[in-house]
């Protein structure tokens, strides 16, 4: 493998590796403030919190509906297909995407609020016309429809791509275009496992909101609505974990990433000096001549 794809992969474990620790520290963030909610007690992180979740997991499944579009064009076997797939585009529709998200959420923003119930406070959507935008649009359609349909179709493309190439078409992949394309599918099937049961959840709330429902069947639907709600949350944990199955040299390339690491911290160490102190033993002793 020439030294660029070694460069690429070492670069995208570091990454990896640094996500996770962001994701740790968001998580025991998110564990702290909902011990102690904020966003009952702050306006602004009220408007924030809501457009900062929103904004991420959108662009997130925008991002993976266009990797899997990348790995389509990149395992096609018309040239122009092929050609489609460049570094620069990449960049453009990166920006692009995010700058979508945070205008489309400038409405959440305006929207919600801290709202007084009693004596109690609740950060909510005060417009109802959005409200209902987000519950009958953005949930089920742009954040579990679309992007299972597509990553779906493409995935089943990019499979037919793989076992329809020839030998040699074969050898002219490189190692790392292989490796990357197995790890895409990887995470395509873990965003299936952990976005369909969602998706189901979401789309049969939806369809009984006007049905008469007991108290006990509402428990019963609040649980199983609260655990698919978390269960969802695997999607952005998993990538770091299909890659190691997928791709063994990403696995050993995370045990050199972390093995720099650790000597690095080892020859940062800061070892005290021990100075021998000397106690004087009565008297010193003198020589004669």
């Amino acid at each position: 493998m020439s030294s660029n794809s070694s460069t690429t992969i070492d670069f995208t474990v570091q990454f990896q590796l640094a996500s996770q620790y962001l994701s740790l520290s968001l998580g025991l963030f998110l564990f702290i403030t909902g011990i102690v909610d904020f966003t009952l007690s702050s306006q602004v992180w009220c408007k924030l919190r809501t457009v900062i979740l929103n904004t991420i997991s959108l662009s997130s499944f925008t991002i993976i509906c266009l990797q899997s579009l990348d790995i389509f064009f990149c395992t096609s076997r018309s040239i122009v297909m092929r050609q489609k797939s460049s570094v620069k585009w990449a960049r453009l529709l990166l920006v692009a995407c995010g700058l979508v998200w945070i205008v489309h959420e400038i409405s959440t923003m305006i929207f919600q609020d801290l709202v007084k119930a009693g004596s109690t406070y609740s950060c909510i959507n005060t417009n109802t016309i959005y409200a209902s935008y987000r519950s009958y649009f953005v949930v089920p359609i742009l954040t579990v429809t679309i992007p299972m349909l597509m990553i779906s179709i493409l995935a089943f493309h990019i499979y037919r791509h793989l076992h329809v190439l020839t030998q040699g078409e074969q050898r002219s992949f490189s190692i790392l275009t292989k490796q990357l394309t197995k790890m895409a599918l990887f995470q395509i099937g873990s965003v299936l496992l952990f976005q369909a049961p969602y998706g189901i959840s979401s789309i049969y709330s939806l369809a009984t909101t006007y049905v008469a429902k007991t108290t006990y069947r509402q428990a019963q639907e609040k649980l199983i609505s609260n655990f698919f709600g978390i269960y969802v949350y695997g999607i952005y944990a998993s990538p770091f974990y299909c890659y190691c199955l997928a791709s063994k040299r990403f696995r050993n390339q995370v045990l050199c990433v972390i093995n720099k690491i650790r000597c690095n911290k080892q020859r940062n160490q800061v070892l005290p000096i021990m100075q021998d102190i000397i106690k004087p033993a009565g008297r010193p002793q003198t020589t004669t001549i």
